[in-house]
């Protein structure tokens, strides 16, 4: 309080109070790993999974092959999505965030198992393929990411065989 010379008293200066927005179950969490096999849907239209990692080592050269098997169906297409079936779609990332894109088959030696087509199935129609990837050797089991233009979409923990 502030007394002046005619000992009339000035409005005290409002006070000012900060406080925290009561937590809402809508608060983002930091979203973990899912497991093989367990299903995403990133979009509407969409449904993902990984089945299965397969790591394979050409030693001399110092490279690693690995690949991941992947589900990918579709519930429709919906107006204005873009997002495609094709392995560009995925990413394998280290612990450290290191990101390996995707390669097309024809590049890998002794790749017998069938590649993602990347051709976008009818409504509830689902594909399976292999999408492959060329990584340092001594690179340790990354992650399985899918991802559109706006970033990660879904990621998957891959635990070798």
């Amino acid at each position: 309080m502030l007394v002046g010379c005619g000992g009339a008293t000035a409005d005290p200066e409002p006070s000012i109070s900060i406080s925290e927005p009561p937590p809402t179950s809508e608060t983002p969490t930091t979203a973990t790993a899912l497991a093989l096999g367990d299903p995403a849907s990133p979009t509407a239209s969409v449904k993902a999974s990984v089945l299965d990692y397969r790591p394979s080592f050409d030693r001399s050269a110092g490279k690693r092959h690995a690949a991941v098997l992947v589900r990918m169906c579709s519930s429709g297409i919906q107006v204005g999505e873009s997002f495609g079936f094709s392995p560009d779609s995925w990413l394998l990332r280290t612990a450290g965030g290191h990101d390996y894109e995707a390669f097309r088959p024809s590049d890998a030696p002794g790749v017998v198992l069938p590649a993602l087509n990347g051709e976008r199935p009818g409504a509830g129609v689902c594909v399976e393929g292999w999408v492959y990837f060329k990584v340092r050797a001594e690179t340790e089991t990354p992650e399985a990411v899918l991802v559109d233009d706006g970033g990660d979409l879904a990621v998957w923990e891959l635990r070798e065989p």
